[in-house]
């Protein structure tokens, strides 16, 4: 019994050590979103190639649970002037281009980044080196109606390590960093909106 004990401690202990940090930076507005009316439409998403499938397949399964029909993909339709991917906050002029060009009431748009191996950072303090990689997901939400984001929210996914992980297997910890921003993101939203 002691010895299942100990194990169990020490399992404890590793993961617990071993556990990412997560914390989001408010945007322009953080308040939730209106999901009963509306053409939406969601942008190609910009994130790493590796995750991007799976990431768009997650977004857009969160969003279609409250908009069904009325979300579409931008790689789905035809004849929508509008270029796959959209930069971050647009300005009212690039946000009226788009309604003009596309006719839908609302556009999401998803950015997403890893930070790659040759970025890991030394944050050594004198007690040791640590190095520090991050990701990060953004979500905005603007309303093409009246030419303003209406919800903005920025995660960030912090991993701290006593060395340097190769490249793969800091790929893969970033991807999954990403993945877990967004699904903090998504369950602001989703305590915030109206269904």
């Amino acid at each position: 019994m002691k010895k299942i004990t100990l194990f169990l401690f020490l399992c404890l202990i590793s993961i617990s050590c071993d556990t990412s940090s997560y914390y989001y930076e408010s945007g322009v507005q953080n308040v939730g979103l209106n999901f009963k009316s509306g053409k939406w439409l969601l942008t190609g998403i910009d994130a790493p190639n590796e995750i991007n499938g799976e990431l768009t397949a997650l977004v857009l399964n969160k969003f279609k649970r409250h908009l069904h029909e009325r979300l579409d993909y931008v790689y789905d339709v035809k004849g929508i002037m509008l270029p796959k991917k959209t930069p971050l906050n647009p300005t009212k002029s690039n946000l009226a281009a788009i309604k003009k060009g596309t006719g839908y009431d609302y556009l999401i748009n998803v950015k997403a980044s890893g930070i790659s191996d040759g970025n890991s950072v030394d944050i050594s303090n004198g007690k040791g080196k640590e190095n520090e990689y991050s990701s990060y997901i953004v979500v905005e939400v603007y309303d093409l109606n009246n030419l303003e984001i209406i919800y903005s929210r920025r995660e960030n996914g912090l991993k701290k390590f006593d060395k340097k992980i190769n490249k793969g297997n800091m790929s893969k910890l970033s991807n999954k960093m990403i993945i877990r921003a967004f699904e903090y993101i998504w369950k602001n939203l989703r305590k915030t909106s109206i269904k």
